[in-house]
């Protein structure tokens, strides 16, 4: 039927009509129908929906043959996306983008989405497509950006070090990162509760993860995490959306809440990889002169987030967020073990744990298991750093705190004291 309609015969509005309807039609006959696609696919359709994305001046057929495109796309067979890939898809979804109606410039995106993590993409060079992705972030189109940054960040991506992308290098140059942070900046103020909002701000960082990553030598993945903390704004772009990503926990949670709840929790999970790489790149030290915008530097914001994930995983029902709870509390642990031999560490830390500081009021007062037990890993950690270890034994507040700790029958208290071993905590890190 397709076939018929790619022909050069004069144009009349019922052929127009004509076209977009079998279009739709065949779209629908091979919805949900994984048989139908495979053989449309085999039988050059992709081909010829991409044709119609080219050689047609109708939007509405265009719109109809991206959106049929998108439809046959979703396939859990990769061969589709593959086939689209090979018949040059990518630069022709990507050329309508610089023109057309909002929804032909959605359905064109999404179908981009769709076919980013085909392999060969990672190895081949899309200068042109991703130019022309990288200005469109800056649409108020939130599908649009949202399906251009989940593009970005797949093509971003490498399985290892050593292996070249010629995309990652392309990005990094014509200031992909800046893009990147552009837009999580912008997103930042906005608490409309619409998943969309909360999907652009999970692909952005996801994008930013894979570009602060596996350079084609580890040299080259060290220049970039510089090149990138030299950003201006940067780490404290990093800081603001780790610290006002609120997790928005309900004890009872519709299907929409539950999705953001987890890309949050995901979210900052990335965000503390991104911290520990900069750390692994000996870059520890503009870490700790970053803050938020507010002016709450590095270590407060790190322990801020720690104590609002131990608060949430103490009300959380769902296991498996649980677990990742756990393991963004983990990350920020260790972190702080990265952190303690660096002379400006005991600077930033000192002021938090003097006398009647916030530390200590919670150390004092707090009631769940969970950040006590934070709270005591993280002490057990600080206490490494030798002039930060002897501000604590000179505290006899703070000392008596921790003694009502280890006098504490809490299993995980016990466990962690070591008194079962007779090396308690108190004799093991502030003798």
């Amino acid at each position: 039927m397709l076939r018929a309609f790619i022909q050069s015969n004069i144009e009349h509005r019922l052929r127009e009509r004509n076209k977009h309807i079998i279009i739709d039609t065949v779209r629908i006959l091979a919805h949900r129908e994984d048989s139908i696609k495979k053989y449309f696919a085999k039988e050059n359709g992709i081909e010829m929906l991409l044709w119609f994305l080219t050689n047609e001046p109708s939007e509405q057929v265009m719109y109809y043959a991206a959106f049929a495109l998108r439809s046959m796309l979703n396939h859990p067979d990769k061969t589709i996306a593959e086939r689209c890939v090979s018949a040059d898809g990518v630069k022709v979804l990507a050329d309508k983008l610089s023109h057309g109606s909002p929804r032909l410039l959605v359905e064109c995106s999404n179908c981009l989405s769709a076919v980013s993590d085909v392999e060969t993409l990672r190895q081949i060079e899309l200068s042109r497509p991703l130019l022309q992705i990288l200005q469109i972030l800056g649409s108020s189109e939130s599908e649009l950006v949202k399906h251009c940054l989940g593009f970005i960040g797949n093509v971003a991506s490498s399985s290892r070090t050593a292996v070249v992308n010629p995309n990652k290098e392309f990005l990094v140059k014509n200031k992909g990162l800046e893009s990147l942070l552009n837009v999580l900046q912008y997103h930042l103020s906005l608490s409309d509760g619409h998943l969309v909002e909360f999907e652009i701000i999970e692909n952005a960082i996801f994008a930013l993860k894979n570009l602060t990553a596996n350079f084609s030598t580890v040299d080259r993945t060290n220049i970039v995490r510089k090149q990138f903390t030299e950003i201006e704004g940067s780490l404290t772009t990093i800081l603001d959306h780790l610290l006002a990503n609120q997790l928005f926990y309900y004890p009872r949670m519709n299907r929409l809440q539950f999705q953001i709840f987890d890309i949050q929790i995901e979210n900052r999970i990335d965000l503390l990889l991104i911290i520990q790489r900069i750390i692994d790149s000996g870059l520890t030290g503009r870490l700790l002169k970053a803050h938020t915008s507010a002016g709450i530097n590095c270590i407060e914001t790190l322990i801020n987030v720690a104590l609002q994930t131990g608060d949430i995983k103490e009300k959380c029902a769902f296991e498996q967020q649980k677990a990742k709870l756990s393991s963004t509390i983990d990350h920020i642990l260790n972190i702080f073990r990265r952190f303690v031999d660096h002379p400006k560490f005991a600077q930033q830390m000192r002021p938090l744990i003097s006398g009647h500081s916030k530390f200590n009021e919670l150390m004092r007062s707090s009631t769940s298991i969970t950040i006590s037990l934070a709270l005591l890993r993280l002490v057990d950690i600080v206490a490494d750093e030798p002039s930060l270890r002897e501000q604590w034994h000179q505290d006899t507040n703070f000392m008596d705190i921790i003694r009502f700790y280890l006098a504490h029958k809490q299993l995980e208290f016990f466990i962690f004291s070591g008194i079962g071993s007779n090396d308690t905590f108190e004799n093991r890190r502030l003798r």
